[in-house]
Formats: C-alpha cells, sequence, structure tokens
C-alpha cells in the first residue's frame, strides 16, 4: 500500500511537470528518482527493505499550439536487501523499459485562431495515444489508457469523450489474484458533460463503461476472471467560503456483472 501511495504521488508531480506550450519547439529532459521502503513484517518477524530506483526520459513537439506530441518512457530497478524479496527468489528485479505516455493531439480551436486571430466559439481537441485518464474526480476512473480522446468547448459548457483499451500488463482492479496481477484487458469508454458558467463551482455529470477481456495466464487456465461495470457519476468541484479552500464532491452509482 505504501508503495501505490508513493507511486500516485510521483505520477501526479510528473504529469504536472510539462513542457512549456511554445508556438513551435521541441523539447526533451528527464528525472531520476529514488526511494526506500522498509517493511514491516509481522508474520515473518523481521522488517524487509527496498531501494527503487527509476529513469525517466521525455521528449515533445510542439507546433504551434496545433500538433502536439508527447512520449515518456520508465525504466526500474528495484534493489532488496537478500532475502527480503517476498515474491521472486532472485532478489532483484529490473523492470524492462516501459512507455509511460506517449500520444498525439490536434487542436482545431487553436488552427482556427491561427488563421483568423479570434477565438472560435466552438472548441475541439482530439487526443489520440497513451494518456492518464480520469472521470469526474478521478473517483471511478484513474489510470493510463491507450485511447482516443474528444474534448468539446461550448459557451458555458465542456464535453469530454473517452473509448480506449488499459495498459495490458498493468495491475488489475481484481488484483487478489497472481493469475491476473498484471493482465489488464479492458475496454473502456465514457462521456463527461460539465457546465463552466458559475465563477467558482463546476457541476458535471457522466457515465462510464468498464468490459472486462481479460484471460487468466495458462497456471490456472479453468478459473474464468471477470468483472464488468457501469457507472453514473454526479458531482462539483470548485472553491468554497476562501479563494484556495478547493472542494470535490461526487455521488456514483454502479452496476454490473462478475
Amino acid at each position: 500500500a505504501g508503495r501505490r501511495v508513493y507511486d500516485e504521488q510521483l505520477r501526479v508531480r510528473l504529469d504536472r511537470q510539462m513542457p512549456e506550450a511554445r508556438e513551435m519547439g521541441l523539447d526533451a529532459g528527464g528525472w531520476f528518482s529514488f526511494a526506500l521502503f522498509k517493511y514491516d513484517d509481522p508474520q515473518g518477524g523481521r522488517f524487509r527493505t527496498l531501494r527503487q530506483w527509476q529513469l525517466r526520459l521525455w521528449g515533445s513537439a510542439n507546433i504551434r499550439g496545433v500538433h502536439r506530441f508527447y512520449i515518456r518512457a520508465l525504466g526500474a530497478w528495484d534493489d532488496w536487501n537478500s532475502g527480503d524479496n517476498p515474491g521472486d527468489v532472485t532478489e532483484d528485479s529490473w523492470t524492462s523499459p516501459t512507455i509511460e505516455r506517449a500520444w498525439y493531439q490536434f487542436d482545431l480551436g487553436q488552427l482556427l485562431r491561427n488563421r483568423t486571430g479570434k477565438a472560435p466559439p466552438v472548441g475541439l481537441k482530439l487526443k489520440v495515444g497513451r494518456e492518464f485518464a480520469t472521470m469526474g474526480t478521478a473517483l471511478v476512473l484513474a489510470t493510463p489508457l491507450d485511447m482516443i480522446q474528444f474534448d468539446v468547448s461550448l459557451p458555458n459548457w465542456d464535453l469530454k469523450a473517452i473509448v480506449g483499451m488499459t495498459v495490458h500488463d498493468s495491475r488489475n482492479i481484481a488484483d487478489d489474484s497472481q493469475a491476473i496481477y498484471r493482465n489488464n484487458d479492458r475496454c473502456i469508454w465514457g462521456v463527461e458533460v460539465a457546465y463552466t458558467g458559475l465563477d467558482r463551482h463546476r457541476p458535471f455529470a457522466y457515465y462510464l463503461s468498464n468490459e472486462d477481456h481479460t484471460h487468466p495466464d495458462w497456471n490456472d487456465p479453468l478459473q474464468k476472471y471477470d468483472y464488468s461495470s457501469r457507472y453514473v457519476g454526479l458531482g462539483s468541484e470548485g472553491t468554497a467560503f476562501l479563494p484556495n479552500l478547493r472542494y470535490q464532491t461526487e455521488l456514483v452509482g454502479e452496476w454490473g456483472r462478475t
């Protein structure tokens, strides 16, 4: 659980450090991070120690704000003390380089703005590739997807639509079984509508569908794993009482099959 909290906090910081939007330009860079974990193992009567080393490299391109490209890769090394790795007798583990983010975005509104010098009444952005996807306050969806995303801006309204697949080797929602822990094949699509006509509040509503196509590995071929679900959400986010006092509220209805 501690590593999940750390990974999520690191993910938020890295996704916020996007290169500045310039009219024309190529950018590249990287991050190196180190973390030390100490696990209390009551059953084994011991502490387990892990040193986690991570290197991320990224590159981006921006053409007049109309065409944007971004890619980020990760390489990691988990360095356990001797005998401390609970899941692998090889002790240490090297994570093969993986693509965390890789997307292209086309901004039709910016294209029209460049040509006419005026902001169009309707804005449209199309993003294709691997990106971190959310719905609402990220209560029911907060994961990287290989997806297509549409963002439409209207007077006082924003519309977002996504359709995509989970990254195959990412952590499964039903991660209680080792047969599917790193086997995640889900088709996810959804639509979100938000009202932007209020100064300090952004009410929203969404529908999200999760269709499970995950199959277990050969170690457990007779067991069927399936968790498909649907969600309807209503909520709001913004500031209350003080300019920097932010709030989020969300009510979700869920149904499905397993």
